[in-house]
């Protein structure tokens, strides 16, 4: 019996880490057989991949600012020693500019269910689209401009007025020390939540990217007639988290300007579970999928058919097809990684509670736990899936199948792009919602008995006045 048990286990094991991993296998073979994996020394450093810290001085006044204005993101709570601070000293701050930071903040509310998340993010688009200080020198109102940047522009000459009466010129040293405090904090768990992303599609960032430029001469000026000449400029790509300690914990903001990704990163915030981990993907694959821009196109057809099904749904999708095929892929990834991780720790798991088993009894109840973690994880799998899928990410379930053919190839996923990109059949993807709505249901089931559980253990006291 402990013999049928242990190879028991043994093959759930291996189901989790290994078959999961080795499902349909992609439309070719990969194109290279080139091998790429990041650096595994231990000085891993982060600029090489991209990454950067930057404390932004913009940012601090900005959200200082909309502290003044009432902006409460823990309404309730006790605030953060930082928080606090920057409250003690805006404590003597001019009246009449209060009321007015308030009255503007209060009328250009997101209405609800809008969340404090929600509520700063446009002030946060804002910041990024200031001048440096003490201009602070905000952009000209265009349509080229984000509709959520246009709703909160006339808050800009109210942060400049802001800066020169709140003195907060001179307690930015000490601020941003405090933000350099929390950029080091997460250098390291951001430095393994790379390395861990990097290995998993066997790539390396594309950290450099080129731009074709007009070559302008005095000949070609005069002349009309005069063939165009070009030539090809190198642009640096970055992925730049800023902390930010007035934010609303938990809710990371995200931005894409030109060649940077900016992650502006809330206290307390962890890479290795959060939205920075899917920007540095999309950092990751953007540049990827940018070199098969004429096979994205090749299939524009058969991508807005599923998209044109997902508006009759009453969904509000993307018709960039580019950033569809972009964003499924990203899901997919970002769902199959943590897939792979859960079911590794899940075997680590099984297999120290198997080596601390009495009896058959006891390897026989592991091995039913571990079935059922096996399914539940992979039903949440498909649960996010599903959810990304009908925001308009409609090949996600696609791309997770593919990735996980290739997870154990130890080749870069680029390499398999193509093939991927051209072998979609968009009959077989529009069913994949009706396909997944068990697993769905599962999930959403199991999520919401673990809810009540949280809730109940909170409920109960540890002792009642007659147990005393």
């Amino acid at each position: 019996m402990k013999k049928v048990v242990s190879l028991t286990i043994f093959s759930l094991l291996n189901f989790a880490v290994v078959c999961a991993q080795t499902k349909p296998t992609p439309a070719a073979s990969p194109r290279s057989a080139a091998q790429v994996q990041p650096r595994e020394s231990s000085g891993f450093e982060l600029a090489e991949y991209g990454v950067s810290f930057q404390t932004d001085p913009r940012l601090i006044i900005m959200m200082a600012a909309l502290e003044a204005a009432g902006f409460d993101p823990t309404p309730g709570s006790d605030a953060s020693v930082f928080r606090a601070q920057v409250r003690k000293d805006l404590a003597d701050l001019d009246p009449d500019l209060r009321s007015r930071l308030r009255t503007f903040y209060e009328r250009n509310k997101l209405p609800a269910p809008a969340t404090a998340a929600d509520q700063a993010a446009r002030y946060v688009s804002l910041a990024f689209a200031l001048g440096p200080p003490p201009s602070l020198e905000a952009p000209a109102r265009s349509e080229e401009l984000p509709n959520s940047l246009l709703e909160v522009l006339d808050f800009a000459p109210l942060v400049q007025e802001f800066y020169r009466r709140s003195h907060i010129d001179e307690k930015l040293p000490g601020y941003t020390r405090a933000y350099q405090a929390e950029g080091d904090r997460l250098r390291k768990p951001t430095a393994e939540m790379v390395r861990a992303i990097l290995s998993y599609l066997h790539t390396r960032p594309i950290t450099v990217s080129l731009e074709r430029v007009e070559i302008k001469t005095p000949t070609a000026r005069k002349n009309k007639n005069t063939p165009k000449s070009y030539t090809s400029r190198e642009r640096e790509r970055h992925l730049i988290i800023v902390p930010d300690l007035l934010g609303a914990p938990g809710a990371i903001n995200f931005r894409v300007i030109g060649d940077e990704y900016y992650a502006i990163l809330p206290k307390g915030t962890d890479p290795a579970s959060s939205e920075l981990r899917r920007g540095y993907l999309q950092y990751v694959i953007d540049p990827l999928l940018l070199r098969f821009n004429r096979e994205i196109a090749a299939r524009r057809e058969q991508i807005k058919q599923l998209l044109a099904e997902r508006e009759k749904a009453g969904a509000q999708v993307s018709p960039d097809v580019f950033l569809v095929v972009s964003r499924s892929l990203v899901a997919a990834a970002d769902a199959r990684f943590d897939e792979v991780r859960k079911l590794e720790i899940l075997s680590r798991d099984a297999r120290a509670r198997l080596a601390s088993a009495k009896d058959g009894p006891a390897r026989a109840a592991i091995a039913k736990d571990v079935q059922a973690a096996i399914a539940g994880i992979k039903d949440d799998t498909v649960a996010r899936l599903a959810d990304e899928y009908e925001r308009g990410a409609v090949l996600a379930f696609y791309f997770a199948e593919q990735l996980a053919g290739i997870e154990n190839s130890g080749f870069d996923v680029g390499n398999f792009l193509v093939d991927m990109i051209s072998s979609f059949d968009p009959a077989r993807e529009a069913r994949r919602l009706a396909e997944s709505a068990e697993a769905r249901q599962r999930a959403l089931a199991a999520r919401q008995a673990r809810l009540s559980a949280r809730k109940a253990e909170i409920e109960t006291p540890l002792y009642s006045e007659a147990d005393a």
